[in-house]
């Protein structure tokens, strides 16, 4: 009867709720994850770094308590008893106070920062490894070592080709067949551009190349027939008549080159301003040639820019001077036509029997002994005596 009321009153009775069973698990970034364990097993993601990790569900089993050893007294059996059991581990509060939740967010910031700085430190040692840095240096010697190799195979070549090219380029240019002088020495002076060679030698057979392609190239009509056909033409399809015919072509003058005032070339003969190509610029200093016509009561100018002076080694104004040069525009501007040349190719002439190839005439206004005078003074200024 008693143990029927026991057991009644057992089912009746609530049992006692079970106790918290929390978790605290350190993540890979130093950081640390709390929580409450469930009934089943769960995944949480670290706050700091995302980093997931896995949480084992509650212990459903009971605490395992150790019986009394037999044969020994009930005072030993109870102390071992005492001694054997395992403490229960502090409850955690759910819900921990405001200052211990600074305290925990202080100590998650110091740690994610110190995850972050080794983190930054060890970047540069995964990727600079010594098997890494040791591949790097065999790579780029070998990389060096291919290009010095080609380095040194275009010099030889270069050296083959000055030698044989600038002997037969000379003696067709001597024999004035400057097609074929054109041919071979435009492969010497490429030459003599990789080797940077700037002895008299080379020197004279890039002087022959300018001559020859200067002669080959030669401007189709004179000046004065340019001037007529702009004058006919005066329109603004002249500049593209001018590119497709002349430009770029070569003349060659025995005039006097002085300095010039600045010229304003940003105008056309309406007086708007003309962006159409790159004479739309501001004022800048020229130099003019004694070249000077009237067509139509317009005077004609030949200009080009001062750099052309400097580049030539000309101190001296005026100065008398056998010049080749490349047409670069005609314009008719504040009612004179300008013809520009090109600064940056223009040389001096050094060769009497190529500049009588052109037709120079030689009379009493222009004896043979002065033009040759001129052009070996000439020859001495660029340091090409022959």
């Amino acid at each position: 009867m008693s143990s029927w009321l026991s057991k009644a009153t057992k089912t009746f009775v609530r049992s006692a709720p079970e106790p918290a069973q929390p978790f605290d698990i350190d993540c890979a970034c130093g950081d640390k994850v709390y929580g409450m364990r469930q009934a089943d097993e769960q995944i949480v993601e670290c706050t700091q770094c995302g980093l997931s990790l896995f949480v084992l569900p509650k212990n459903v089993y009971p605490k395992s308590k150790r019986k009394s050893k037999a044969g020994l007294p009930k005072e030993s059996a109870a102390k071992g008893t005492q001694n054997s059991e395992v403490p229960e581990a502090p409850h955690k509060e759910v819900g921990p106070p405001l200052r211990r939740r600074i305290g925990q967010r202080a100590q998650q910031m110091r740690s994610s920062t110190r995850a972050v700085v080794r983190r930054g430190l060890a970047w540069p040692k995964r990727i600079f490894t010594p098997f890494r840095l040791v591949m790097l240096s065999v790579m780029a010697a070998l990389v060096g070592t291919i290009y010095w190799g080609w380095h040194l195979n275009n010099l030889e070549q270069a050296e083959t080709d000055f030698l044989q090219y600038s002997k037969s380029g000379q003696i067709a240019f001597e024999s004035l067949n400057f097609s074929d002088a054109v041919a071979d020495l435009s492969k010497a002076n490429a030459a003599i551009n990789v080797l940077k060679r700037d002895d008299q030698k080379a020197r004279l057979i890039r002087q022959m190349y300018r001559e020859a392609n200067a002669y080959q190239n030669l401007c189709l009509l004179t000046l004065f027939d340019i001037i007529n056909e702009a004058n006919d033409e005066r329109s603004r399809r002249w500049d593209a008549t001018f590119l497709a015919r002349h430009a770029d072509r070569w003349i060659v003058l025995e005039t006097t080159v002085a300095r010039a005032p600045n010229i304003a070339l940003e105008q056309d003969e309406t007086g708007e301003d003309d962006d159409r190509s790159d004479e739309s610029e501001l004022p800048r200093p020229q130099c003019s040639f004694e070249y000077l016509f009237f067509l139509d009561d317009s005077p004609a100018m030949l200009i080009a820019d001062a750099e052309l002076l400097s580049r030539l080694s000309l101190d001296d104004f005026p100065k008398r001077v056998v010049i080749a040069a490349q047409l670069k525009s005609c314009r008719f501007v504040s009612n004179r036509w300008l013809i520009r040349l090109r600064h940056d190719t223009a040389f001096l002439w050094a060769n009497f029997e190529s500049l009588d190839a052109l037709g120079f005439g030689v009379d009493e206004l222009h004896p043979e002994d002065a033009l040759r005078d001129l052009l070996l003074n000439q020859q001495q200024l660029m340091g090409i005596e022959r």
